[in-house]
């Protein structure tokens, strides 16, 4: 879901008035499990064939995860946001990744990335992207960069699909590792699985990527949409290349700002979502204070398996204090899940977002994703 729509959506709900909840004290005390985190962003291809075709697809490494990863041009990857926790980063020298290139079973190339720039801030759906930058160029002899699509295939049109992964979303032990592929006619597909996040699919066997592998739902498999962001991605890629990779930092070139902000704003302009918790059946956000705000819009967002928003809550107040220079929020769980109810969604698990508005300000929001998921029973 895009940052446009989420915010859209929850302007629309300040027509309705939430309820003040009772002040609870902010402790660490046990964490209430309310569900278990679900797997909507967990991705790799079934019935796919082990291959080491194609290296500009390789296997990204982060801190939390394996994805996969497209070279675009020798210094930038191509992947889906959420493999990066949809941050943005410029760092350069660190290691905030790892692109890896493989020719064979024990023939490797290894790179990192030290910027990122995510074009989501929640959930799986067509602008679920993140563009990575690289330290050094990988040199021709290893990866060939492939263009960004400037359409979208027909159906029947051959195209080939990669990725890194299971092979049965059911048997995580069939986990291989190894880049698979598929290649089909053209048509919807219900294949990716835990690994595949970030994949590209390309015209022909190597031609241009028009789609990354973001996830998948009861009716399908679901897709970042890179045809749609063309113009943003090569204006972002070309600003790193001409840089020779070394931190841009999310400048365009002669486009305008490149979208979204830096997930590292000037002190004190905007909020930081510090910590979320879920505590004996409340919903807590702590976030940094802002100077010059007096007042928080403080939202807490429900979204099921199929990336869809399912429901929200929200409110609106100074916060309460949680340190000398952090607030904090809370909601009830059980009315999150009456909300959800009432919007005739099903029992079950669903994903947590937060975000905060400083003064109404959404130019500032900032958002965060819970670590936990909410499992509710009606």
């Amino acid at each position: 879901m895009s940052r446009r729509l989420f915010l859209l959506l929850l302007t629309l709900a300040l027509t309705a008035c939430a309820t003040a909840e009772e002040s609870l004290d902010w402790s660490e005390g046990d964490e209430a499990q309310i569900g278990s985190p679900g797997d909507a962003l967990a991705e790799k291809i079934i019935n796919g064939r082990l291959t080491f075709d194609f290296p500009a697809a390789g296997m990204l490494r982060t801190a939390t995860g394996l994805c996969t990863a497209t070279l675009v041009r020798p210094t930038v990857v191509l992947t889906a946001a959420h493999c990066v926790d949809y941050a943005s980063a410029d760092r350069p020298g660190q290691r905030l990744a790892q692109f890896i290139v493989e020719h064979g079973q024990s023939q490797s190339y290894a790179f990192d990335v030290d910027g990122m720039v995510s074009y989501a801030r929640v959930g799986p759906g067509t602008d679920d992207i993140a563009l990575l930058r690289l330290t050094d160029a990988v040199p021709a002899n290893i990866a060939t960069p492939v263009p960004f699509a400037d359409r979208r295939p027909q159906t029947g049109e051959a195209v080939t699909w990669y990725g890194y992964g299971c092979q049965n979303r059911a048997g995580r032990d069939q986990f291989t590792g190894q880049k698979q592929k598929i290649a089909f006619a053209f048509q919807n597909s219900n294949n990716s699985c835990p690994g595949d996040s970030g994949g590209p699919t390309v015209f022909g066997a190597d031609g241009a990527v028009f789609r990354v592998t973001s996830g998948y739902s009861s009716r399908g498999d679901i897709f970042g949409d890179v045809v749609a962001m063309r113009g943003t991605l090569e204006a972002q890629a070309n600003a790193w290349s001409s840089s020779n990779g070394a931190g841009n930092g999310g400048a365009g070139d002669g486009g305008g700002q490149v979208d979204p902000p830096d997930v590292n704003p000037p002190a004190g302009d905007r909020p930081t979502v510090r910590r979320t918790l879920i505590q004996d059946g409340w919903l807590f956000v702590e976030w940094s204070r802002v100077a010059s705000a007096s007042n928080y819009l403080q939202f807490l967002v429900a979204e099921g398996s199929d990336g869809q928003v399912a429901a929200w809550l929200y409110r609106e107040g100074p916060g309460d204090t949680a340190g000398p220079d952090s607030l904090y929020g809370y909601f009830g769980a059980s009315r999150l899940c009456s909300a959800i109810r009432d919007q005739g969604r099903p029992a079950g698990v669903y994903q947590l977002w937060t975000q905060i508005w400083p003064d109404r300000d959404d130019s500032r929001a900032e958002s965060a994703r819970f670590g936990q998921s909410i499992r509710c029973q009606f």
